[in-house]
C-alpha cells in the first residue's frame, strides 16, 4: 500500500492505535495479525514497525491510550462529582456514568475489559 499523501507522522500513529484498540477489542491479542492492523489502520505493514515496533509495542500504546482516556474522562468525572456524604448517590452516578462511557467509547471500553483479563502473549493466562 503506498504511502498516503498528506498523512502525518502523528495521524498515522493514531489511526494504528484507533485500529488496534478496535481489533484487539474483538478478535484479543493472539486473534489478530500485524498486517490486519496495519490494512483496518489504512497504512502500510512497515509504517505499524515503524512507530511501534512489533504487535505487542502497539498494544501497550493502546492501553496507555485507554488509561489515559479514562484518567481523563472517567476519573476526573467521578472525583470532581463526588458526593461523599450521599454514597448511594455516588454509585448511581458512577454507574450511570461508566454506562455512558461504554455507549461513547465502545471498542475502547472492550478493549480495556478484554486487556484485563488476558495476558496479551500468553493465551489462557490474565495479565494479573
Amino acid at each position: 500500500m503506498p504511502r498516503r499523501k498528506g498523512i502525518s507522522p502523528e495521524q498515522t500513529r493514531t489511526s494504528l492505535i484507533e485500529a488496534g484498540i478496535a481489533e484487539f477489542a474483538h478478535k484479543g491479542f493472539a486473534g489478530v495479525t500485524t498486517r490486519e492492523l496495519a490494512a483496518r489502520a489504512g497504512v502500510t505493514f512497515g509504517a505499524l514497525h515503524h512507530h511501534f515496533g512489533t504487535k505487542l509495542g502497539l498494544y501497550e500504546a493502546c492501553l496507555k491510550h485507554g488509561n489515559a482516556v479514562l484518567e481523563r474522562d472517567v476519573y476526573s468525572e467521578l472525583l470532581t462529582s463526588a458526593d461523599f456524604a450521599d454514597i448511594n448517590k455516588q454509585l448511581r452516578h458512577a454507574v450511570t456514568y461508566g454506562f455512558d462511557f461504554v455507549a461513547e467509547h465502545g471498542d475502547l471500553a472492550w478493549f480495556i475489559i478484554r486487556s484485563s483479563m488476558e495476558h496479551p502473549t500468553q493465551p489462557g493466562r490474565a495479565r494479573f
